[in-house]
């Protein structure tokens, strides 16, 4: 019983990053101010991140691998953790808490898919 409870604990919390990440205008400032953001670099911007968050949040869409991978490559791998990106934006989005709640849903869906270790992963997690 005591393991349910923190499933819903889990997906209460998902589902309310998801609803924070909902309230993203796309307008961009994030990449505008962004210090890891360049043409021709990996990181995708936090632009794309914080859509990314919603579907990562539902449970189809932290099942999909590849979706997980991306996340790790151009977002998780990429961000130097300046957060300038959180200070800007409009709508007042905690980014890096979107953030960090996203890394602990990829580290685990990809530690159970994948077998990864937990040092494999270390880097950003303190974003």
């Amino acid at each position: 019983m005591v393991g349910r409870g923190r499933v819903n604990e889990q997906d209460n919390r998902s589902q309310e990053e998801a609803f924070l990440a909902s309230q993203c205008v796309q307008c961009g400032l994030c990449l505008e101010i962004c210090t890891s953001y360049e043409d021709g670099r990996e990181f995708y911007g936090m632009q794309v991140m914080v859509p990314m968050v919603r579907v990562l949040a539902g449970s189809a869409g932290g099942k999909d691998l590849s979706l997980l991978e991306q996340y790790r490559e151009h977002i998780y791998k990429s961000c130097e953790g300046f957060n300038a990106c959180e200070h800007v934006c409009p709508m007042g989005i905690p980014v890096t808490e979107l953030m960090a709640h996203t890394n602990s849903i990829m580290k685990r869906r990809l530690h159970m898919e994948e077998g990864i270790t937990g040092g494999e992963l270390e880097k950003g997690d303190s974003i």
